[in-house]
């Protein structure tokens, strides 16, 4: 805060700006914990980044052992799948088989011409009796027919005096009748219902089938036909296994997020810190150069990621890199930059032929009922990034720092507003004496000047 604009008029002397320059050397310190508070959060910000890649590894591993990953599945596909649409509801008997459409199941249709009355009416559909409105119209009467869920039958009006039911269920199946003193029939707008045809499996005799989506044909295999066919369409259903395309999805992904783990733990490693930071910037890097903390759980890493596994009983098939994952090999004697920071690689054969058999790959990443590869290394990044781990236990420190220095802030600036306070009060003091002393001694030199001769 500035002082009065007449400070020093007595001494001479600027006190204001001498206040100013007093409080700006103060407010140096205040200046000096901002930049320790930013790095207080930049070392925070550092932690929480690499918990965060750590909790990805551990869902990436998680997922290798999902049941639904090792599930036996099936393929299920059609030569037309245009005309003829499949589905694998069960476990299906594998191989081929064909199907023809000569016929595709359609809803019966009766039309009426509706003649209003004055008085309320009824009809009958499919065994149900419905309640007409008096004056209803056409529209009113479809309304009422399709608002009725238990009907067998839909409703629409074509215009003010023609109503045509349609059966809510294709073929023979759905078929219905209407009555009503208020319906005349109009056999130009029925439509028999019609039951789908189809052959299987070159058979001369064709089915009947009132849904278009046939269940029974094939064992564990929805078919859903969808136009008449020209000949015979195949359908082929795949032998029963593990999808081992997902399965190296899988696998690929828990690389890339170990990868990631690596890439921004290593990162944090090397960035150097500055040795007088003068900016905001400049005190948040480094904060984390050289981590011992950070550099161990990464050395725990590596080693695991070569250690073989306990308790699988495949000796051939008991670590990572017997199925293709590891920090690489040295080509021509030399070691990749990747391998150095401990990146993983893929070798794509030698992971297919691990693939070929997937119950032993099942047993080494812990998807078979014992505990395998993925539960260890869930099991160490609970221990680093889990609730009350390690980086947990860190970031609560930091917390901890960062409100010491807050506060610490908090008392320095109000103690430098208090000291401003009492430097200007006492400099205004002191102009005030100098002022009434100065004003004494002029009172006094006119005295002693009245006095001469």
């Amino acid at each position: 805060m500035s002082g009065m604009g007449l400070a020093g008029i007595a001494s001479g002397v600027d006190t204001n700006a001498i206040v100013d320059q007093l409080m700006a050397i103060e407010r140096n310190k205040i200046a000096r914990h901002n930049m320790r508070t930013r790095g207080i959060e930049a070392e925070a910000s550092g932690l929480r980044d690499v918990q965060s890649k750590l909790k990805a590894l551990k869902t990436a591993a998680e997922a290798l052992r999902s049941p639904g990953l090792w599930a036996n599945t099936q393929t299920v596909e059609s030569s037309d799948p245009a005309r003829i649409v499949v589905e694998r509801t069960a476990m299906a008997p594998a191989g081929g088989h064909s199907i023809a459409v000569r016929q595709l199941a359609s809803a019966e249709q009766e039309g009426f011409t509706y003649t209003p009355s004055a008085t309320a009416g009824e009809l009958t559909v499919g065994g149900k009796t419905v309640a007409v409105a008096a004056n209803a119209t056409t529209a009113d009467l479809a309304a009422s027919i399709n608002a009725a869920a238990d009907l067998p039958v839909y409703a629409t009006a074509l215009d003010d005096d023609t109503v045509v039911f349609s059966s809510r269920q294709t073929g023979s199946a759905g078929a219905f009748d209407v009555s009503g003193a208020q319906l005349a029939a109009d056999p130009s707008l029925n439509r028999a219902a019609r039951d789908a045809e189809y052959s299987i499996d070159g058979g001369t005799t064709w089915k009947p089938s009132s849904s278009n989506v046939i269940s029974d044909a094939v064992v564990g295999v929805k078919i859903t036909v969808k136009g008449i066919t020209d000949g015979a369409e195949a359908i082929n259903v795949g032998i029963a296994g593990v999808r081992t395309v997902d399965v190296k999805d899988k696998l690929k992904a828990f690389v890339n997020a170990y990868n990631d783990v690596v890439t921004t733990t290593r990162a944090k490693l090397g960035e150097k810190g500055v040795a007088n930071p003068q900016t905001a910037t400049e005190a948040a890097r480094g904060r984390l150069f050289g981590d011992s903390g950070l550099g161990s759980m990464l050395s725990r890493l590596r080693v695991m990621m070569s250690d073989v596994v306990a308790g699988v009983a495949d000796a051939g098939m008991n670590e990572m890199s017997e199925m293709g994952i590891s920090t690489g090999k040295a080509t021509s004697g030399s070691v990749s930059e990747d391998a150095k920071l401990g990146k993983l690689v893929i070798d794509e054969a030698k992971l297919d032929g691990a693939l070929a058999d997937p119950t032993k790959l099942r047993a080494l990443l812990g998807a078979s009922g014992a505990p395998g590869f993925a539960q260890k290394i869930e099991s160490l990044i609970e221990v680093e990034a889990g609730t009350g781990g390690i980086l947990s236990e860190r970031l609560k420190v930091n917390a901890d720092e960062a409100k010491r220095v807050k506060d610490r802030i908090t008392v320095t600036e109000q103690r430098i507003e208090q000291q401003e306070k009492r430097l200007r009060a006492q400099f205004a003091a002191m102009e005030k004496a100098l002022g009434l002393a100065q004003s004494q001694g002029n009172w006094l030199a006119g005295q002693i000047s009245s006095l001469q001769p």
